[in-house]
């Protein structure tokens, strides 16, 4: 069962309390020369109830950096994905961050 409350719009001390709940999602309580009136923040407030459908993943350095190293193996996206058990589009949204390493005339030792 769910817990419901209930705030009194009269008693300063609820709208505060509200006020703090709802700041998440950009939406306040104010006091107006004519009464209370509601200020929604249309930009945070859309972030917020915007539907995030599926699960997500959880992207540890050690999987970013194989995902890179086999990217540099010339693997290709879904063996990629086959090796690091992750899904297509994630490897996909990690290459976004990769770069390849440019060719100077520079001498390496290793």
């Amino acid at each position: 069962m769910a817990f419901v409350k209930k705030y009194d719009l009269g008693d300063p001390k609820d709208v505060k309390k509200l006020n703090k709940l709802l700041n998440l999602i950009g939406v306040s309580i104010e006091q107006g020369l004519l009464g209370l009136y509601v200020l929604v923040e249309t930009s945070r407030y859309e972030r917020y109830t915007r539907r995030r459908a599926g699960r997500r993943t959880v992207q540890t350095q050690d999987v970013r950096q194989k995902v890179f190293t086999l990217k540099s193996e010339n693997k290709s996206i879904r063996e990629t994905a086959g090796a690091t058990g992750i899904s297509v589009g994630t490897v996909s949204n990690i290459l976004k961050d990769y770069e390849e390493e440019e060719e100077t005339d520079q001498l390496r030792l290793f």
